[in-house]
């Protein structure tokens, strides 16, 4: 047996776990911001590595919600939670993001969208329970400016070169360079980028793998840039 092959169960495991700890990242903040926004309780009932299932209780009644979680919220990704939203068969799903303009929040309370954000903002509409927050700006995160380095032309030239080339990550840095094609140093702090955001996991050095569970999350990040002009 070749000890340097991982079985594919434990890569699932890797890959579920990894992205079942950056969901957290973003559903612990967004569930404390609404609770000091509105003073309501809001906790998780239950999850699985695939799956949270939160609750907000207002008096007696606790309303559960099945999350759907959107890191980057635009308006194509916002109706494909909506489509998804109505297809959903046992609990009523709410969308958990990092942040919803305003624009964006009207648009959820016309769709009646329910949503909660890390700023606070949320809108739930349910029988004796009805929640509108917009306007709470992001706070300052240390983490701001290396996050917009995937959104300039360079970012996104690699994360595009990476989904179209299967294992591309997996080869040397100068690979992905001439593969994109960006200079050197542009993959290796876009590369660093995403194993902190959780895209990208290395258990030793040079031994890297996109994780294919958040692809969606990456598609994300493409969708949120289509009026974007990558020009030189």
């Amino acid at each position: 047996m070749d000890y340097n092959e991982q079985p594919s169960h434990i890569n699932v495991c890797v890959i579920m776990k990894n992205s079942y700890h950056h969901q957290r990242e973003i559903l612990e903040p967004a569930l404390e911001a609404f609770q000091k926004t509105t003073r309501l309780s809001a906790h998780v009932l239950s999850h699985s590595e695939t799956e949270f299932i939160i609750g907000m209780t207002h008096k007696t009644i606790t309303y559960p919600f099945q999350v759907n979680f959107r890191p980057n919220l635009t308006k194509t990704i916002l109706a494909l939670a909506v489509l998804e939203s109505k297809n959903s068969t046992f609990f009523k799903q709410i969308l958990v993001t990092r942040y919803v303009t305003p624009p964006m929040s009207e648009q959820m309370k016309e769709l009646n969208q329910p949503f909660i954000d890390t700023a606070g903002n949320a809108y739930i509409n349910e029988e004796h329970l009805f929640v509108y927050v917009k306007g709470n700006k992001l706070k300052p995160s240390p983490y701001h400016f290396n996050q917009k380095r995937l959104f300039k032309a360079a970012g996104l030239r690699v994360i595009f070169a990476l989904l179209c080339n299967p294992g591309l990550e997996k080869t040397p840095f100068r690979n992905i360079a001439k593969a994109a094609p960006v200079a050197l140093g542009s993959v290796e702090a876009v590369m660093v980028e995403l194993k902190r955001l959780g895209y990208l996991i290395e258990r030793k050095k040079g031994q890297r793998q996109l994780l294919q569970s958040v692809i969606r999350a990456m598609g994300d990040i493409l969708s949120g840039t289509v009026e974007t002009q990558i020009t030189d």
